[in-house]
């Protein structure tokens, strides 16, 4: 009998987190196999996670941990009017819950980033470990020159919806280069992480670049080897990753993939 979509993305995610662990001490002769076996468990666990069985009872999960801790903190503010053995037993039940695998779930599969960009005045001494697996938020790897950021992103695994390739080819653009298009949503004060935009009816897929003092950066992605098969089309790399139509979204990055998450349409392009 098939296993239930929720229990099933439990399991995989669980085996997918042993993998992981073991690449860490792997023998040369073993991390590429290895390798291979987590690609595939994140594509499989990325289907899984287009089924509302799964998305939402963790999404639920997590919502319902962060409000607790939340109100855990307002009460550790309020010591003089709360009893002290309710405070301690609660603080023990929900550090008890921080390490429970939906959240980390909710943090690498579902965009659920609120819990690790939390404060530490809120989270205090309950906030979940990090698990050396969890992709970090911390984005400042794009936050450098153009040209110093795509040669970088050479060699790294990019992920979105499933699919994950190896880019092999990148071109930065500056803000001389991309000041026609400063109106485009990844440029400027409130810019997006990644958008896929129409030129000439073909999709090219940016990264943002560049620091708070230079928003006019980006690279564009101009080759990718999926499945062995090399691609240097702008158009065929976005079908080939799955993406069909004009949208923006947030990066996720753990020093070797960057993965797109949170997909929108396309708003507010420039069309001349």
């Amino acid at each position: 009998m098939k296993a239930e979509p929720l229990k099933e993305a439990l399991d995989r995610f669980s085996q997918l987190e042993d993998i992981e662990r073991r690449r860490e001490t792997a023998s040369e002769f073993m991390k590429n196999s290895l390798a291979v076996a987590a690609r595939t468990g994140e594509a499989k666990l990325e289907e899984l996670c287009a089924s509302t069985e799964v998305r939402e009872p963790i999404l639920e999960f997590a919502r319902s941990y962060e409000r607790d801790r939340e109100d855990l903190a307002f009460l550790k503010s309020q010591q003089d009017l709360v009893d002290a053995e309710d405070l301690e037993s609660k603080t023990r039940q929900l550090d008890e819950r921080s390490s429970d695998p939906r959240l980390r779930f909710a943090a690498r599969f579902l965009g659920y980033s609120s819990l690790n960009n939390a404060s530490d005045e809120t989270v205090e001494t309950t906030e979940p470990e990090r698990s050396d697996n969890e992709p970090p938020m911390d984005l400042t790897f794009f936050e450098r020159p153009p040209e110093v950021v795509a040669e970088d992103m050479k060699g790294l695994t990019i992920s979105v919806k499933g699919n994950s390739a190896v880019i092999t080819e990148t071109f930065p653009q500056d803000e001389k280069y991309n000041e026609k298009w400063a109106s485009d949503p990844i440029f400027g004060d409130n810019r997006v992480d990644v958008m896929v935009s129409k030129y000439r009816g073909h999709k090219i897929l940016y990264i943002k670049a560049g620091d708070a003092n230079h928003s006019l950066d980006c690279v564009r992605i101009n080759g990718i080897e999926i499945d062995g098969k090399k691609i240097k089309s702008a158009n065929q790399i976005c079908e080939a990753l799955g993406l069909d139509e004009e949208v923006v979204g947030d990066l996720r990055f753990d020093g070797k993939k960057i993965k797109i998450v949170n997909l929108k349409p396309l708003k507010n392009k420039k069309t001349s």
